[in-house]
């Protein structure tokens, strides 16, 4: 009897012996929606994240991206300042991420977001931006996630906002 109980404490200390951190990347599709629609079709998002655990289910993320939209044909260009209608941008932020379930984690943060090269919304300002989502870990370092983007690139220029859909590769967690 004493051996079984000593199994079983042996494996619980096990269980909470978890790593604090991890980090990933992932790669997603975009979608944009609202007035965001009207110009871009569709993108990609390329993302790396760092992941501390804060207190048992609750984890703070600092994430990077890339992203790139794709121009539909009602962009008009600039040949001089932009040879591109594509939208790039590249962003960096912090956010939160609760773990109801193990596999299961709901996210919401911000940052700020920079115009690397575009057309119509050419900027030199870097803006704020916040998202949330929702993500699904299906193997220890295989996940998929959904986010929802909203930013603003210049107080004359409605938010853009805009889905992403994608899967990501985890290292470190446990």
């Amino acid at each position: 009897m004493s051996l079984l109980c000593l199994l079983v404490l042996t494996s619980l200390q096990a269980q909470h012996q978890r790593s604090n951190t991890f980090g990933g990347f992932g790669f997603g599709f975009v979608t944009p929606q609202t007035d965001f629609k009207n110009g871009y079709a569709s993108g990609f998002q390329i993302s790396g994240e760092v992941n501390g655990r804060l207190y048992r289910p609750l984890w703070l993320y600092l994430s990077v991206n890339y992203e790139n939209f794709t121009a539909d044909n009602t962009v008009v260009i600039n040949p001089t300042s932009d040879p591109s209608p594509n939208l790039t941008a590249i962003g960096g932020g912090l956010g939160l991420k609760i773990f109801p379930v193990k596999f299961l984690y709901i996210n919401a943060g911000g940052g700020i977001k920079g115009l690397v090269s575009g057309t119509v919304l050419n900027s030199d300002k870097s803006t704020a931006y916040f998202d949330f989502g929702a993500g699904l870990y299906i193997a220890k370092f295989l996940g998929v996630f959904v986010n929802y983007t909203s930013w603003q690139l210049r107080t004359d220029n409605p938010s853009y906002n805009y889905l992403t859909a994608g899967a990501k590769i985890s290292f470190g967690r446990r």
